[in-house]
């Protein structure tokens, strides 16, 4: 038995009225009825995913906080008003519900190389999967500055408190690095080795091994960067 909703019922009724009103034979009658039926089968409705807004030519605002690209070639925008799907001709946005997103203002966006989209957020951390945010999988972490792939099975991400790991696969979070005072925006996994982070009271770059032991700090006088990046020479 299906559940109808109320556009469809009414798209049936009106239907139904042209078939008695008008010269419609029976077949072209089934044939209408059997199209209208096809199409809500195939809707997101029916189909039991998150409630997307429709394709839309234009970015759902121009304030981007972050940028990453999937291994199919799609671009992934995190904004303050969402995330927004770039296929290089129109963008799909996410946004804030009770089966979506957390947030609607994104802070990170990392994608891994088994597909999944990593999200965080003014909340928290959301996952992404062939197009569909999981739901049960919310984090709430409070805000993530950042969010970046440690290894397979972990990715490094940072909130007010420090440094933090998560483990892909039971969604587990332990802290490996606690400092009130980093600027828990700027930080950066280099070489698979180091991961730079700053100090946002005194500016100063701290290195760490893999072991989280500090290696180098680099003073940068009150001078607080937006981000780091590492150029091959």
């Amino acid at each position: 038995m299906f559940i109808l909703a109320p556009a469809l019922c009414r798209m049936f009724k009106k239907t139904l009225s042209l078939s008695e009103n008008a010269t419609i034979g029976r077949p072209m009658k089934k044939s209408l009825i059997l199209s209208l039926l096809f199409v809500w089968i195939l809707s997101p409705a029916a189909l039991g995913e998150n409630r997307t807004k429709p394709s839309q030519d234009h970015i759902s605002t121009p304030h981007v906080t972050s940028i990453a690209e999937d291994a199919d070639g799609y671009i992934w925008i995190g904004t303050q008003r969402g995330l927004n799907r770039y296929n290089g001709t129109s963008y799909r946005v996410y946004s804030q519900g009770p089966e979506e997103l957390q947030d609607d203002y994104i802070t990170a966006v990392c994608c891994d190389t088994d597909g999944r989209i990593w999200i965080g957020s003014s909340s928290g951390i959301d996952l992404l999967q062939d197009g569909v945010v999981q739901p049960d999988k919310h984090l709430r972490t409070g805000r993530v500055g950042n969010l970046v792939s440690l290894d397979e099975g972990h990715l490094l991400f940072s909130n007010r408190e420090g440094l933090h790991i998560l483990d892909k696969g039971t969604l587990e979070t332990h802290s490996v690095y606690l400092d009130q005072k980093l600027a828990y925006n700027t930080f950066s996994v280099f070489s698979d080795r180091y991961i730079w982070i700053q100090n946002t009271a005194s500016g100063d770059i701290t290195i760490l091994d893999r072991d989280w032991r500090v290696i180098r700090t680099i003073p940068q006088k009150d001078q607080v960067l937006g981000q780091f990046c590492e150029a091959s020479p």
